[in-house]
């Protein structure tokens, strides 16, 4: 199964959408799972529900009152809130602190989603060892530049450790070869 790395993705998001409190909370909750498609990190982000448990460090009241205690928190629950109602035109009212706190939550994972439901140029960069590989790395990039430029870094990099460890000299017809085995073993295609 491919473990992709979305780290990159959610840096992306906290720093052009939202970059809060329950932003922080999220996406380490979810650099804690393993996604095998950017598809199934919007599936669970869409239906991952705080009463039900989807997320850690939120169901039992002590958990809760230790949140809402941080001004940060609560900051980011209000935030959460006037965001929603900008959105919808409706008014929210909390019944506690908890359904506060769960739905703020829940309204950024939604957010995140719609945000990697709609990233078209996403690019995912596959990195080899060698052609029988078994578990090679999957990175995520959010553009098509930033992958490409991933891309020939790592390949780069890849030949001049290949050169710089060679106890022979090298020809140049063997640094295309070896340019050209490197670019099979570093890959990219679009993020499904």
């Amino acid at each position: 199964m491919k473990k992709i790395d979305f780290s990159r993705l959610f840096a992306e998001y906290k720093s052009e959408l939202c970059s809060d409190a329950i932003a922080d909370y999220l996406i380490s909750e979810l650099e804690g799972l393993y996604f095998d498609s950017l598809s199934n990190l919007t599936r669970n982000l869409y239906t991952a529900h705080c009463a039900a448990g989807s997320y850690s460090g939120v169901i039992y009241n002590r958990d809760i009152d230790d949140k809402i205690a941080q001004v940060e928190w609560r900051d980011a629950i209000e935030s959460a809130r006037e965001e929603y109602e900008d959105c919808t035109g409706e008014e929210y009212s909390f019944k506690s602190f908890g359904e506060a706190l769960w739905f703020a939550i829940e309204w950024r994972a939604h957010q995140l989603a719609m945000y990697t439901e709609n990233m078209d140029n996403a690019r995912l960069v596959t990195i080899a060892v060698d052609s029988c590989d078994p578990s090679p790395d999957f990175i995520a990039f959010t553009t098509v530049w930033e992958a490409e430029e991933f891309l020939s870094e790592t390949i780069q990099a890849r030949i001049d450790y290949i050169v710089q460890h060679s106890p022979y000299p090298i020809s140049e017809r063997e640094l295309e070869e070896i340019s050209e085995q490197e670019s099979q073993l570093v890959t990219m295609e679009q993020l499904q």
